[in-house]
């Protein structure tokens, strides 16, 4: 399993015994704020997280964490600072959150990937969605 490197995150954790997320703040490091919760990522304890967005706006690191199978798969995306601006390859959007109040919007950025498209068309290149990658809260 991947490690998240401590550092200034914020987004949440959802723990699978919880109703709601953990919000997790940029005021704190994240090792401080997961010892408080309680929260880690060994697959053979309960509960465990069900899912996490994190972003560190310091190393412009997004990290997803998601529990398939019985194990925590986590994924790190490096962010261009060009991207969170729109870039050819990216598009930020913004999504009203579900049970985190004090955040008016999730921010994420939607990558795209060229791909042809079927011989209909000519063999045409054409955007298809990426991936989408947690980039913060709007207060």
């Amino acid at each position: 399993m991947e490690k998240i490197e401590n550092g200034k995150y914020e987004g949440w954790l959802w723990k699978s015994d919880s109703e709601n997320p953990c919000e997790i703040t940029k005021d704190k490091d994240l090792d401080s704020q997961l010892e408080k919760e309680g929260i880690t990522f060994d697959d053979n304890k309960n509960p465990f997280i069900i899912e996490g967005m994190l972003w560190n706006e310091e190393t412009m690191t997004s990290v997803s964490i998601k529990y398939v199978d019985g194990k925590h798969i986590i994924n790190k995306h490096k962010v261009d600072a060009a991207d969170l601006q729109g870039s050819e390859k990216a598009t930020l959007k913004e999504f009203v959150p579900h049970r985190l109040p004090g955040n008016e919007k999730i921010k994420m950025l939607q990558y795209w990937k060229e791909e042809q498209i079927d011989e209909q068309f000519e063999n045409l290149l054409s955007l298809q969605p990426d991936k989408l990658v947690f980039v913060g809260f709007k207060k």
